[in-house]
């Protein structure tokens, strides 16, 4: 409730009215090219294309490397570049065919959806964990309490040890070659770049 009162009074402020009006000024008032960004001057699909060729191999990259001993920051990180990936997918949609960019965003919300879950699990276990020892130190956790937090963790634990387990078909079936071959035909790459080294070059 204090954050939504917040948030009510950031969008009344002069401050966001003054935010609103100039990006409305600019949008409404003629165009200009700003020579100290080259990015300007180039066609919106070429560079939406190479932008998403080079999330896609940094999701190839990173998901590579994780292994059964990887520690949750690693699968935190392509999280983070997953969600990266579907921004950029999202954000240009409407510049590519739609009935081949939706099946790639589709495995993606997959792989998405996956590492989300894995995550969560993480964030409940840690905070499950900080609620457990503020009981302890305090001397105000009843026994029978602490003991049900156990048992959670536990649950929550094994939930996550099979997420974990689970994560490499997951990621197998997104980086499959048929979908490589989908996302670099897609996006204006060589088809035939269809290894991780070489998809590390696009990247570069």
């Amino acid at each position: 409730s204090a954050e939504h009162g917040q948030l009510k009074r950031c969008l009344r402020s002069e401050r966001f009215q003054r935010l609103v009006d100039d990006w409305r000024s600019f949008l409404e008032g003629p165009q200009t090219l700003d020579a100290g960004s080259p990015n300007g001057f180039r066609p919106i699909l070429e560079l939406a294309s190479e932008r998403i060729a080079r999330a896609f191999a940094r999701v190839l990259l990173k998901g590579e490397v994780v292994t059964p001993d990887s520690p949750a920051e690693a699968l935190h990180r392509l999280r983070i570049s997953c969600k990266k990936l579907r921004y950029l997918t999202t954000l240009f949609r409407s510049l590519f065919p739609a009935k081949r960019l939706d099946p790639i965003i589709v495995e993606l919300k997959r792989l998405q959806d996956h590492l989300g879950e894995f995550n969560d699990l993480q964030v409940q276990q840690e905070t499950l964990r900080t609620f457990a020892q503020e009981l302890m130190d305090s001397g105000r956790g009843p026994p029978a309490t602490l003991l049900a937090m156990g048992q959670l963790l536990g649950r929550l634990d094994g939930a996550q040890a099979r997420e974990r387990g689970a994560f490499h078909h997951h990621f197998r079936q997104f980086s499959r070659p048929k979908n490589r071959k989908r996302f670099l035909q897609l996006f204006g790459a060589d088809p035939g770049l269809e290894g991780t080294a070489e998809m590390g070059e696009v990247s570069r």
